[in-house]
């Protein structure tokens, strides 16, 4: 029934610095233990996925090493994204790759104003390296899955002519 008080905006280390983040808290740990954390999942679930994928299963023939890499990817960007489903590999790679490109787009285009530039950490690592991987790896896929749809219509235009 009383008005409450406003609650103070707390200093904090995002961009831009003088936005106001009513109820922010600071972290009580330091980024090494986020990051260790990560790494470390993400170690022990790329060693899990390499093993599983390993096994010779029904075929009798175990996976070749590139496909087990591409499953190892995808694991981590299950864990990474939280899970969300991905139906099509083309499909979430090109969701992927366009996501980031237009990331890296919109951020040049408005002179980088949402980090600190050339920062080892925030800049070179988080925003560079990291998302680079978002388009580095969808490419190899896309071009990977673009030789193999080649190459299945190559053969089904040639089962197609010798029946003709």
């Amino acid at each position: 029934m009383g008005l409450e008080a406003e609650p103070l905006a707390v200093p904090h280390p995002y961009w831009p610095r003088d936005l106001e983040i009513r109820h922010y808290v600071p972290n009580d740990r330091p980024t090494w233990h986020s990051l260790a954390f990560l790494f470390s999942v993400s170690a022990a679930l790329l060693t899990l996925t390499w093993l599983a994928t390993g096994w010779r299963g029904w075929t009798g023939v175990p996976m070749r090493p590139g496909r087990r890499l591409v499953l190892c990817w995808f694991a981590i960007c299950g864990f990474i994204h939280g899970g969300r489903s991905m139906p099509k590999e083309t499909a979430d790679t090109s969701c992927q790759l366009y996501g980031d490109v237009l990331y890296f787009y919109t951020e040049y285009r408005e002179g980088f104003a949402h980090s600190e530039m050339w920062h080892p950490l925030y800049f070179w690592f988080y925003f560079v390296f990291m998302n680079t991987l978002w388009i580095v790896i969808p490419s190899i896929l896309l071009l990977d899955a673009w030789g193999h749809l080649s190459a299945a219509q190559s053969a089904l235009d040639s089962v197609k002519a010798k029946r003709r």
